[in-house]
This record gives C-alpha cells, sequence and structure tokens, in this order.
C-alpha cells in the first residue's frame, strides 16, 4: 500500500513540475505603437536576449497589402524525384575535407541524360544508431556547390548537400568559378542552365526551373535514404534564386521538416525591386511561387533586407502572410550575397527549434495594423526580449530605375511592455495591486494585480513628472490573478510610478530601476 501512495505521490508531483515548467516556457509580451506624425510604413524588429530578430508584418498605411495569388494545383514532378538516383564519382581535383564531392543522376533533358555536381557532408559523430537531422542547401544566381556552407552545417550537427543547379560545378572547391559538365565519356552531361526564364515556352520539363526544383528533390531523396540522418528532420534553405526555389519545392512537397528562403521568395509579379521585370504575365503564370504558398505545410522562416535591389520587403511581407506557421526576419540595410545569405544566426536557431527541440524564435500572436497597432507576442522565457524597434518611412515603398530604394528608412527605439499571464490561483474577491518584485530591478521585475471582475485593465508606467512612458496593459480581461515582466532595458536608472485603472478602481505605486 504504501508503494502504492508513494507511486501515486510522485506522479502527481512530476505532472505537477511539467506544468508549472510548460507555464513558465513562455512570456507573453505586449507593444502598442505610437506612430510618429507622417508615417507612411513600417515594421517592428523585436530581439532576443540572444539576438534573435523577428519582424512583424510589413504595413503600408492606406493601402493594406493584396495578396494576389495565382492559386494552382500542385505540379506533378517525375516520380523519379523521390527514389535515390545514381551515384557517379567525381574529380579528384574537387575533394574536400570531411565531405564527398559526387555527382547523382538527374532528370532527362531534351532526351539527354544529366547529372548533377554536389557535396555531402555528415557530422563527426552521425551513425545508423545515431540518427542526425539534415538540410537541402540551394545556391543562388552566381553560384554553385559551396563546400564551406555545408561544413557550417556540419558543424552545427547536422548532415549537409550542396549542388549545382546550373548544369556546372566548381573549378576549385569554396570558389564561385565553375566550368559546365561535358561528357566525359559516359555521354552524360549537365543539365539546362538559368537563363532568366529564356525557356518559358519550351514544354514544362524542358525549363530550367522544372530541372531545379526536380534536382531540390532529389538532393532530398538522397539525404533520406542515408542511415545516418533522420529522415522526418530534412530541412532546406535557399538563397535569391534559392530563395525562390524553396518557395516553389515547399509549395509543391511536403518533405522538408523546415524551410529558410533567404531573400528569394513569392510576389515577385507584384513586387517593387528588379525581379519584378523578370516576372512578366508568362513567367508569372507558370512559375510564381505564390501560386502554391497556400498550400505550404512546413514551418518557415522567410528573410529579407529592408532594402534589397532584388526582391523588395512587401514581397516578402505577402509571402508571409500566404504561408501558415510562418515567421519574418527583416535586416535592415542587409547587403545581398551568398556570404550574408547563409551568416543570420536566426537560420540556424530557427531550424534548431524545428528539428533539434532548441529555443523557439519570438512568436508574434498578433500583428500591427492600420486600425489597431497594438503587437502581441510569445517568446522563450529562458531567451527572453531585449529589445523592440520600429522601422518607419514618410513615403510609399519606392524603388529608382536602377532598383535601387529610394525610401529612407527611420527608426526609434519602442518600450516593450511585458509578459501578463493569467495565474490559476483562486478567484480574487477584490481589486489588488502589488508591489513589483525584485525591487529595487534590473532590468526585468514582475508586478502582480488581480481583478474580480471582467472588465477593461490599463496598467500604465510614468515618471516623477506623471509623464506616461510605457503601458504595460491596455485590454479586456477576464476576473482572476495576473503577473506582468516588466523591461525597463530602455529606461534610464530612477524612480518610476505604476498605475492601474480597472473600473473605478486605481491605484499607483513607486519602483526603483538601478543599473
Amino acid at each position: 500500500m504504501n508503494r502504492v501512495v508513494l507511486f501515486f505521490v510522485f506522479f502527481v508531483s512530476l505532472f505537477l513540475s511539467m506544468k508549472l515548467n510548460a507555464q513558465q516556457t513562455v512570456n507573453n509580451g505586449q507593444i502598442n505603437l505610437t506612430l510618429p506624425s507622417g508615417t507612411k510604413i513600417f515594421y517592428v524588429n523585436i530581439m532576443d536576449s540572444v539576438s534573435n530578430t523577428v519582424s512583424t508584418n510589413f504595413v503600408t498605411l492606406g493601402s493594406p497589402l493584396v495578396e494576389d495569388s495565382l492559386s494552382a494545383n500542385r505540379i506533378e514532378f517525375d516520380s523519379t524525384v523521390w527514389s535515390v538516383p545514381q551515384i557517379y564519382d567525381a574529380p579528384i581535383s574537387l575533394n574536400y575535407p570531411n565531405e564527398k564531392a559526387f555527382y547523382y543522376a538527374g532528370l532527362d533533358y531534351m532526351r539527354h541524360k544529366t547529372k548533377v555536381f554536389a557535396y555531402i557532408g555528415f557530422p563527426a559523430n552521425a551513425s545508423a544508431t545515431n540518427k542526425v537531422p539534415a538540410v537541402v542547401l540551394v545556391h543562388g544566381g552566381g553560384g554553385t556547390a559551396f563546400p564551406q556552407w555545408v561544413k557550417m552545417w556540419n558543424n552545427r550537427g547536422y548532415a549537409a548537400i550542396a549542388m549545382d543547379l546550373d548544369g556546372c560545378q566548381p573549378v576549385v572547391p569554396e570558389g564561385y568559378q565553375t566550368n559546365f559538365i561535358i561528357d566525359s565519356g559516359d555521354h552524360i552531361t549537365g543539365g539546362p542552365s538559368n537563363t532568366n526564364f529564356g525557356d518559358i515556352n519550351s514544354p514544362i520539363k524542358n525549363q530550367w526551373m522544372y530541372h531545379a526544383v526536380a534536382d531540390v528533390y532529389l538532393a532530398y531523396s538522397i539525404l533520406a535514404a542515408d542511415e545516418r540522418v533522420d529522415s522526418t528532420k530534412i530541412g532546406i534553405t535557399g538563397i535569391s534564386w534559392g530563395g525562390i526555389i524553396t518557395s516553389i519545392a515547399i509549395g509543391n512537397a511536403d518533405c522538408f521538416a523546415f524551410a529558410i528562403p533567404v531573400y528569394g521568395c513569392g510576389y515577385l509579379n507584384t513586387s517593387k525591386a528588379l525581379f519584378k521585370s523578370i516576372y512578366n504575365e508568362v513567367v508569372s503564370n507558370q512559375w510564381e511561387a505564390s501560386k502554391w504558398l497556400h498550400l505550404v505545410n512546413t514551418l518557415t522562416l522567410w528573410i529579407n533586407s529592408d532594402s534589397d535591389n532584388f526582391f523588395s520587403i512587401d514581397a516578402t511581407a505577402k509571402s508571409a502572410l500566404a504561408t501558415k506557421n510562418s515567421i519574418v526576419t527583416i535586416k535592415p540595410g542587409y547587403p545581398h550575397s551568398h556570404e550574408y545569405g547563409w551568416s543570420p544566426l536566426e537560420i540556424y536557431n530557427f531550424a534548431n527549434s524545428v528539428v533539434k527541440g532548441g529555443k523557439k524564435l519570438i512568436q508574434i500572436t498578433k500583428q500591427p495594423s492600420e486600425d489597431d497597432l497594438t503587437i502581441l507576442f510569445d517568446s522563450d522565457k529562458s531567451s527572453g526580449v531585449r529589445s523592440a524597434k520600429m522601422f518607419y518611412s514618410n513615403d510609399t515603398l519606392s524603388y529608382d530605375s536602377n532598383n535601387k530604394l529610394t525610401n529612407q528608412w527611420l527608426q526609434y527605439i519602442l518600450q516593450i511592455s511585458t509578459s501578463v499571464k493569467q495565474s490559476d490561483d483562486l478567484q480574487p474577491e477584490s481589486f489588488s495591486l502589488s508591489q513589483n518584485y525584485p525591487n529595487p530591478f534590473n532590468p526585468n521585475t514582475e508586478i502582480k494585480y488581480s481583478i474580480p471582475e471582467n472588465g477593461m485593465v490599463t496598467l500604465k508606467v510614468y515618471n516623477l513628472l506623471g509623464q506616461e512612458l510605457v503601458t504595460l496593459v491596455n485590454m479586456e480581461q477576464k476576473s482572476g490573478n495576473y503577473t506582468v515582466n516588466f523591461n525597463a532595458s530602455n529606461l534610464a536608472s530612477g524612480v518610476y510610478m505604476y498605475r492601474i485603472q480597472a473600473g473605478s478602481f486605481a491605484l499607483t505605486k513607486k519602483m526603483l530601476l538601478l543599473k
């Protein structure tokens, strides 16, 4: 009997511990925007304590984003892309430490067999009994199969494959210079090359984009068949043109666990930058990625600059809005290149959060709009929130004839309101506002309050002159006990007041920030 009781107590304790831990993993934050006079466009970046940045929607005042989707059914790719292709040896001169240089069979092109050059690598500890996640790496224009890109992922515990999608192979490892794959006696050459859709009037199976996406699926199949890889944890990331290919690939198949298109995206036919000139009506009807984004089931992180010459921010925003379970990271003034494209730490932390149980990036649960500027978000409690910044312009989004952004981005630091949690304690019988804890604090403190009835609640922070600095709570709330986590990282040391207003109840208390 005693053993039964002990087991029961242990089980209940374990359950409560798990419930408590689950409750403590997320902070609920709020930002209440006030737009500077004359603002026409804006977005907000929220950064956590390990420097991951997540962005809100890009908002155009007076002209909401319209998706203008060219919805279509998925393309039926040749079924052989889901089987392991034939493998061929590559020249010894292209070997790279701890990676295998090889060719794999692509789809037939113009009735001729093709092969694709690739590098593949694995973490040193990967084995049949210690399977690892993996990623397919898709280069952009002027790129090739980069072994150093594979190495970056190997060093982070991922298997990785990078392939040349232009029918070429690098002259030397890590370089950009390439040569076309020529017939070496086996009557097999490289597939088609990217000509900016110069082949758009050819049958679809003779078009470069069809082969590029098929080569991505074949690369996935190679990884999935390897005993060292967990086939349920294979992701994809692509840069520039590779971002477009990634967008099309996840729209036409559900094989990937995560996707990270960098720069490249959908809605290029309605964008502002260079790629709008490439996406004419014929190209858009055949290959505009937005046709399939509503079908995407892959967890997706979209990354772009706010001033990219090739892919404008509005196209990224529309792509994110059209894709379920997506996050956006906009990097102010970020350059465009392969090296910059594979550098953001958000790429690796997002992948880890999906397939390795890593900390999640900030999740924006309520986006700002012209009618309601409130932002709500969840953050991993162990990462916290470091800062928030609004980027805005007094002109509508515009590019000149050289595909350069003409807008001047202005910015200012926002006060991160808080984390608001409702506890499971007994319902309160009266209104109350507790002293913040800890006090003094730096820079985080908790403020608890109770409301015995449903109603509108505001909780604001003021300086000693009575000037309002931060709105922590401004919403309808159900009766209950609440805890607010206030981050004062953007305030100077000093005494501040916080005041609650709930119905006819109002109370003010002081707190001390010491940095």
